[in-house]
C-alpha cells in the first residue's frame, strides 16, 4: 500500500521570478507570486491535464509596464503559457503589480510536472 502512495504523486508548477529587461521589480512580487500567482496557475494546470494527462514543459511569462497596465508575453506550449497569462493579464493583479509611475518588470518561469 505505501508503494502506491509514493507512485502516485500530485501535479506541481514550481514558479521563479527575477526581473525582466532590467527592470525594476514590481513591490510585493514575492507575496503575489506565492499567493495569488500560484493558486491561479496550480487551478488551470489542473483543469489542462483533465484534457491531457501528460502535458508537462516550462512557460516563461514576461509583464512590463506602469500604471496598472502590464504588457504580458509568453513562450512554451500554450496551455500552459495561458495558465500563467491568464492570472497576469487580470485587471486586479495588474494593478497589484503595475502600480505606480514607475515601470516595472518581471520574468516568470514555471515548471509544470504532471
Amino acid at each position: 500500500m505505501l508503494l502506491l502512495l509514493f507512485a502516485c504523486s500530485s501535479p506541481a508548477a514550481t514558479i521563479t521570478t527575477g526581473p525582466a529587461d532590467g527592470e525594476t521589480l514590481p513591490p510585493g512580487l514575492a507575496e503575489f507570486t506565492r499567493g495569488k500567482l500560484q493558486r491561479g496557475v496550480d487551478n488551470c494546470y489542473a483543469e489542462a491535464l483533465k484534457e491531457d494527462a501528460a502535458l508537462s514543459g516550462t512557460a516563461t511569462v514576461t509583464a512590463v509596464g506602469s500604471h496598472g497596465i502590464l504588457k504580458v508575453e509568453g513562450t512554451g506550449p500554450d496551455p500552459l503559457v495561458a495558465c500563467v497569462k491568464d492570472v497576469l493579464e487580470d485587471s486586479r493583479n495588474q494593478r497589484t503589480l503595475g502600480e505606480g509611475d514607475n515601470t516595472v518588470g518581471a520574468t516568470f518561469t514555471v515548471t509544470f510536472t504532471p
